[in-house]
């Protein structure tokens, strides 16, 4: 009742200043949300893209994501990356993640380009796998409608200074639309070796070698827009990716080789494409001490990128960066000042400097945060290279650079209870549009744009069976040149997530989401209607074993997604799991 009380207050009536036993809780950071393992176990999702998409200003498809509208964002796992440089728009290879292998997921809205580089004008999102556990294992199954089915497992072992895990699994579905199966297999394997010698060399903040190996592959249908059907188009993707992170004396290596290779065949237009790619990267790290400024970390990293095809010629490209970045407290004031520059040089495109700054006050539960970056968007080289019927190729085709600001409040009252709200302008110069006349076209620098607005959340959690977790996004996203919106972006997008635990053990879950509607081409002809979606899942632990469930669009509504593509019917599952 006092939290009931104190909610209803804190509603309705002008806030005062709460006391230090009411503030037990630093307040939230707007522009940084961290999710933990017991976080993904606690929220009883099933996939990372579920996980990413309870985040405000985050959308997060089958190979997508965007950040405050910015589909340019940076996705690493253990320092490896996840964006398929040879895809039209740098689609994100979820299938290289398990879910059950995550340790932390940091998302960084609108920032992060100084220490993770370009194409990260949206923001970043870095990902940590677990460490290998004593003798640990772990199986699961589930089944839905449209002949869904999904097997993983995993296992984990430590033996001494030698560390295991591995993780697979197998998935399958016919879709919901003629031509849109879909098979998945992917595989995942972490190897650490960790003697009490290499750590005393190594020194306190060292860290032992760790080498994973991760494969993904798919085949599915492509059905194609509505009214341009494609039942005969057939996709083959398969992604292999190798990392070795280690560090000692100060410093931090992640050396990290990625293979991407995409096949596309349609036999009723004849298409028959292949292209298949490759990155290696080192980024090594170390922090010094310097005068006058003290503690001060910097970096550099080297890449090189090749692709080939049936329809594209050799292509060898190189990058280069040198960066750093300081934090300083501004002492006796209660502020910080975060500053990063990073230098870019590249084979291909233009150099470019890149600096950050975020300035933060912070006072018991209140948090006022500032920022700005500037970085850079490199486009694909399938948006070069490739040519097809209706894409020509433009090897001319230069870089976007961005300039992105925010100014965020944050306020944390009881432990119980916080908020945060933050205001957004992304200017994007020479933005990469695809161009067509006639029915031909090809990838162009053409012109600004900006996406601009606000997104707010609250977590409320007065008692332990009850969290309620309320998020709005309001975006402006407009072709500065044309004065015309751009396509798929929704200027309102509420979100309640809701989640009950009436009994120990059971968790039930009820997400409701309302999307405006949207262009869904560049003319601005074209609309997709607004929508509202329901969804449920719930979960039963008892000991070692789980049941769960998860209902998607649980009123069956019919809409379109952003793109213009229909979105499922009520689709629904339910699994088993245990843990040895």
């Amino acid at each position: 009742m006092k939290r009931l009380l104190a909610l209803l207050c804190l509603f309705c009536c002008p806030p005062c200043w709460p006391t230090a036993a009411m503030a037990a809780a630093p307040p939230p950071d707007g522009d940084i949300v961290v999710f933990s393992a017991a976080d993904i176990q606690r929220m009883s999702v099933r996939t990372i893209q579920d996980l990413l998409n309870l985040a405000p200003g985050v959308k997060a498809g089958d190979s997508s994501v965007s950040i405050r509208g910015d589909s340019a964002v940076a996705v690493y796992l253990d320092g490896m990356s996840l964006i398929n440089n040879i895809s039209a728009h740098k689609s994100v290879n979820w299938g290289l993640v398990s879910l059950e292998d995550v340790e932390l997921i940091k998302v960084i809205k609108g920032g992060g380009a100084v220490s993770f580089g370009d194409n990260s004008s949206g923001g970043v999102i870095v990902i940590t796998s677990k460490k290998a556990a004593r003798a640990k294992a772990g199986v699961e199954v589930e089944a839905g409608n449209h002949d869904y089915w999904k097997t993983s497992a995993n296992v984990s072992q430590r033996a001494g200074a030698w560390g295991v895990s591995a993780n697979g699994e197998l998935e399958s579905t016919d879709g919901f639309r003629p031509n849109d199966d879909e098979k998945h297999r992917r595989a995942g394997f972490k190897l650490s070796y960790a003697p009490e010698a290499w750590l005393a060399w190594a020194g306190p903040d060292g860290q032992a070698p760790t080498l994973a190996l991760d494969y993904g592959h798919t085949e599915r249908g492509n059905p194609g827009l509505p009214g341009y059907a494609t039942p005969h188009a057939r996709s083959r993707d398969e992604a292999l990716g190798l990392s070795l992170n280690l560090g000692a004396k100060g410093y931090k290596s992640t050396s990290s080789f990625t293979n991407f290779q995409n096949e596309f065949e349609n036999t009723d237009t004849a298409a028959d494409t292949m292209l298949r790619g490759w990155t290696v990267q080192e980024d090594l790290r170390k922090s010094y001490d310097l005068p006058l400024l003290g503690r001060t970390a910097f970096g550099a990293l080297i890449s090189h990128t090749a692709a080939s095809g049936n329809k594209i010629a050799g292509v060898d490209e190189q990058a280069y960066s040198l960066f750093a970045n300081k934090k300083l407290g501004l002492k006796p004031l209660p502020l910080s000042l975060a500053m990063g520059l990073r230098a870019n040089a590249y084979s291909q495109f233009d150099g470019a400097l890149n600096p950050e700054l975020r300035l933060s006050w912070t006072r018991g539960p209140a948090r006022l945060e500032a920022g700005f970056q500037m970085t850079n968007n490199t486009p694909s080289i399938r948006q070069r290279y490739y040519e097809t019927t209706s894409t020509r190729p433009n090897p001319d085709l230069g870089s976007e650079s961005s300039a992105n600001y925010s100014l965020g409040a944050s306020y944390q009252p009881l432990k119980w209870l916080g908020g945060n709200a933050t205001v957004f302008r992304n200017n994007i110069d020479d933005r990469i549009t695809y161009m067509r006349v006639g029915g031909v076209g090809r990838y162009e620098n053409v012109g600004r744009s900006h996406l601009s607005g606000v997104d707010a959340s609250l977590s409320i959690t007065p008692w332990a069976w009850l969290s309620l977790r309320p998020s709005y996004t309001y975006l402006e996203a407009i072709d500065d040149t044309s004065g015309l919106w751009l396509p798929a972006k929704p200027r309102h997008k509420l979100m309640i997530d809701l989640q009950l635990r009436p009994l120990d053990g059971l968790m039930l879950g009820l997400t409701v989401a309302h999307c405006s509607e949207v262009f869904t081409n560049a003319a601005n002809s074209a609309i997709a209607p607004a929508y509202e979606e329901i969804d449920l899942r719930g979960e039963y632990q008892y000991k070692n074993a789980r049941v769960y469930f998860r209902v998607e669009n649980l009123a069956d509504a019919d809409y379109l997604y952003a793109d213009g593509y229909p979105a499922p019917p009520r689709t629904w599952l339910v699994g088993l799991g245990w843990d040895f």
